[in-house]
């Protein structure tokens, strides 16, 4: 991103006029009354320009940065100032470090476009990430949307946006993500941001020169950065609301838990996604497995050479070698399991896992909206295996077995990484009666979607109801225009766009403009006031762990009891006996005594694919 002088704003002729007044004070009178008032037209000419033309300089802790017109409403002109750096680039020796807060800059940084998405493995483009070709490390920056009014000077809310992308894909610069009509709609600041993903972002030798949990971090340097130059925008740094979605709320749920966030909080909106799923147990000892099958994977380590043994030696090496080549180690680990890199604990961002705090209540008090879709695990289900189930579900095949469904339930947890996974299948394939290949289909997504999204999210919301003010929802509304096929229902991201207010594809049809401005008004209302109640709407009951009302989403609205109670129940109990076998201590007792990488898992999910494609071409299987 580029810094320029920019001569066309009246920032450097206002140094100028300063100038004069200062050296001036010698000369006649008169002669300097005529130079100061001159100066004074030539600059509020400028001002005059500045609210016409849109280009408004704003000086912030870093140096001056000049934006662009996003939107001009009736009453509300949108500025947006994109690409703004809020740490040093990640590059070179500060590659798998912690992020360097950005030192200031000399002239006007040019914030009129937006900056490269975070070097990641992508292997296809998908309908909700189409800027992803445009790939570097240099990375860290943000972007915001800024009501601006002459006659308006009281500081307006901030929404910060967490992007999701399961911590491996994804970016503030999508789309969908544009903040300019909710900013407007909303009169208030949205911001979004990048922060390092994948094998750049949580790859962890568990030193200092590679410790992990880099993306996060980078999160908290955003937050920090936004909190320190919001007045300059005209934001209240002292209401900041956090948004996010999937990988983004569950890092808000993070947020919430480390002693490092503290302050920055308003309150928060987590969209399908919590940090209290039994994935996030932070299995360190997985980590250090995947971080070291990568750095065998580039040359830079080997079964003699450990991170263990050797870890600064390995990663020096890793730092002198091409992105690419990092991000294609990391495509080929995907192979054999979709959960590669993931924040971490043991660091002073989170000294332990989540669910410890949560049990024992040490989180921020803040109240929180929170909710999820109707059929989350569809999403999950055609990205794990499109060969059967098709991109976006079309072409899905008709003819799964209740034996092949069983089976592909334990081969996906093992995936996963959850033990037990044959009381998994048993629970949600054996209770079908008249099973049918969409039965069976539907089950399997269900066991996807309850254990990534939906029962954490009920979880989460327990915990944070016993002290914190929270509203729950169900999103039931299917969009006019997806490319996901029909039977997936109402799937994970569908409610994203109704809250931008930013169409994907074709336009909202009336009815959806209707049911968009709703959902928009009901999510500004939370933003201001902490509660989602707008005038002539059903009002939104506090959802409560031992009372867990909620409000179904649709063009229609309606309070409803928890949906599929009984199948979080099954979760619950697994949740539970996780807690109790104290992963920590038996993740710790791991990193010291286990000599070497282990390859028994990665090996097993080999032979298990293989297995399963086999087993598909078995006359009679399916």
């Amino acid at each position: 991103m580029a810094v320029q002088e920019n001569t066309s704003f009246g920032w450097l002729k206002f140094f100028h006029f300063l100038r004069v007044v200062v050296l001036g004070c010698s000369l006649d009178h008169a002669y300097l009354s005529k130079m100061i008032f001159a100066q004074l037209i030539a600059f509020f000419i400028c001002l005059t320009r500045m609210d016409v033309m849109g280009d408004r300089v704003v000086m912030t802790n870093n140096g001056p940065v000049q934006g662009v017109t996003a939107a001009s409403g009736d009453k509300l002109q949108i500025e947006a100032f994109l690409g703004i750096p809020y740490a040093e680039p990640p590059v070179g020796r500060l590659r798998f470090q912690k992020p360097v807060p950005k030192t200031s800059w000399s002239g006007v940084f040019d914030a009129s476009s937006l900056p490269p998405t975070c070097a990641q493995n992508v292997t296809e483009n998908y309908y909700w990430e189409p800027r992803i070709e445009n790939m570097t490390e240099d990375c860290l920056y943000l972007n915001l949307w800024v009501p601006y009014s002459r006659r308006s000077s009281k500081l307006k809310p901030i929404l910060m946006y967490f992007h999701g992308g399961a911590f491996n894909v994804g970016s503030g610069n999508q789309p969908a993500y544009n903040g300019a009509k909710l900013a407007e709609f909303g009169d208030m600041i949205i911001v979004t941001f990048n922060y390092r993903v994948g094998v750049m972002g949580f790859f962890s030798a568990f030193i200092d020169e590679a410790d992990g949990n880099m993306g996060v971090y980078d999160q908290l340097v955003a937050m920090k950065w936004i909190h320190a130059n919001a007045k300059y925008f005209g934001g209240d740094p002292d209401h900041i609301v956090l948004m996010g979605e999937s990988a983004g709320a569950m890092s808000i749920s993070a947020h919430l838990i480390s002693p490092m966030s503290r302050g920055m909080i308003k309150r928060v909106i987590l969209l399908s996604g919590s940090a209290t799923l039994p994935l996030s147990l932070d299995d360190n000892a997985k980590l250090y497995e995947m971080s070291q099958t990568l750095a065998s994977a580039v040359g830079c380590a080997d079964k003699k050479n450990t991170l263990r043994d050797n870890p600064s030696l390995i990663v020096q090496c890793m730092k002198r070698l091409p992105v690419e080549k990092l991000t294609a180690a990391e495509g080929f680990l995907k192979l054999t399991n979709p959960i590669t890199f993931i924040p971490r604990s043991g660091d002073k961002f989170l000294p332990r896992p989540i669910i410890y705090d949560l049990k024992e209540g040490n989180f921020k008090d803040v109240e929180m909206l929170v909710g999820i879709n109707k059929d989350e695990g569809t999403f999950f289900l055609t990205a794990a295996a499109p060969q059967y189930f098709g991109r976006y579900g079309i072409n899905a095949v008709k003819t799964i077995s209740k034996r092949f469904a069983h089976q592909l339930i334990r081969i996906m947890f093992g995936f996963l990484g959850l033990d037990k996974e044959k009381d998994i299948a048993d629970f949600y394939i054996n209770s079908i009666e008249n099973g049918t290949s969409d039965k069976y289909t539907l089950a399997i997504a269900a066991s996807l979607g309850d254990c990534l999204v939906s029962c954490a999210d009920v979880f989460n919301a327990e915990f944070h109801s016993m002290r914190n003010p929270v509203y729950f929802y169900l999103f039931t509304r299917r969009p006019s225009s997806t490319p996901m096929d029909e039977w997936m229902g109402t799937t994970h991201y569908d409610e994203v766009q109704y809250i931008f207010g930013n169409t994907l594809f074709d336009n909202f049809t009336a009815k959806e403009e209707k049911f968009r401005d709703r959902i928009m008004s009901r999510w500004v209302a939370f933003i201001k006031t902490g509660n989602p109640d707008i005038p002539g709407e059903i009002t939104w009951p506090l959802f409560k762990h031992d009372k867990p009302e909620y409000l179904e989403l649709n063009d229609e609205e309606a309070i409803r009891i928890r949906p599929d109670n009984y199948r979080c129940e099954f979760w619950r109990d697994r949740f539970r006996a996780q807690i109790d076998d104290n992963i920590y201590a038996k993740v710790r007792r791991s990193l010291i005594s286990n000599s070497g990488y282990r390859t028994v898992t990665n090996y097993f999910l080999k032979i298990a694919s293989v297995l399963l494609v086999f087993l598909w071409t078995m006359p009679g299987f399916i």
